[in-house]
């Protein structure tokens, strides 16, 4: 096989790069665990041929000693990106993005590991500074919210939307768990509020980043009956979880969040 050359896009956990066939490759960095790619190969696969907006053409493959899925190649801009060529655009792309969260909410895989499972390694394993006290709160509300078998994505945000010419695309499942929908939608509105791209940000998407959010939910409630009172009793939780991916300028927003979600569910 050919030089892979240089990664046409890249996360904080792998590398893309154009495959021989038309295809692109997903290569995950050394310090991942080689177990997440056929993780990813098979919800990719199961979700694409159960008609959900998931990339097909799914393969796994190792280059150059790295593990790594291959995946059809989806042209388009990410939403993140259409809606910073057209702002105006904003609810229309806020109400697409709920209308593919409540689509992804109706499906199930009985296989996939348990969210609260997932939450509880997290806050076990996250780094010091979470109160131990508060610590403790958190995984005790955890252990009193109740098993549900939604397909939830657990990153999904703009950047993992893509708009092609078949419709918009879901990547990135590697997260995917089973569980409550509104764990995982208060997992998107915690990355919307703590969160940065990678790269620059457009200065008017982030003034609009709180509308964009507000519409996002108003639209998943109005279409799925869900309460907001039901994600917020996820917020605690998710962010703390979220402390053990040690990601740069979070830290503090993630501590308040936690306290404040506790100080609502006390």
């Amino acid at each position: 096989m050919e030089s892979l050359g240089q990664p046409i896009a890249q996360g904080r956990t792998a590398q893309i790069f154009p495959w021989n066939d038309g295809r692109v490759v997903k290569l995950y960095f050394d310090f991942m665990n080689p177990d997440e790619a056929e993780f990813e190969a098979r919800i990719n696969a199961e979700m694409h041929a159960a008609g959900m907006p998931a990339p097909g053409g799914v393969e796994l493959v190792e280059v150059e000693g790295r593990k790594g899925v291959l995946f059809e190649r989806v042209e388009g801009p990410t939403l993140l990106q259409a809606m910073a060529a057209k702002p105006w655009r904003m609810v229309y792309f806020a109400d697409m993005m709920a209308d593919l969260h409540s689509q992804m909410h109706g499906a199930s895989l009985a296989w996939l590991r348990d969210i609260r499972g997932y939450f509880y390694w997290a806050i076990e394993h996250g780094p010091e500074g979470l109160p131990e006290e508060q610590r403790q709160q958190v995984l005790e509300h955890l252990r009193q919210m109740p098993e549900a078998d939604s397909v939830c994505h657990g990153d999904f945000h703009p950047e993992n939307i893509v708009l092609s010419k078949r419709g918009p695309v879901i990547l990135d499942w590697v997260t995917a768990c089973r569980g409550r929908a509104a764990a995982d939608v208060a997992r998107t509105c915690m990355m919307f509020k703590v969160g940065k791209p990678i790269g620059a940000m457009n200065p008017l998407l982030e003034f609009g980043r709180q509308m964009f959010l507000e519409r996002y939910l108003k639209t998943y409630i109005r279409k799925t009956g869900m309460s907001m009172a039901e994600v917020d009793e996820w917020m605690p939780v998710v962010a703390a979880a979220r402390r053990r991916e040690n990601i740069q300028g979070e830290e503090d927003s993630l501590l308040a969040m936690v306290a404040t979600g506790l100080g609502r569910s006390a």
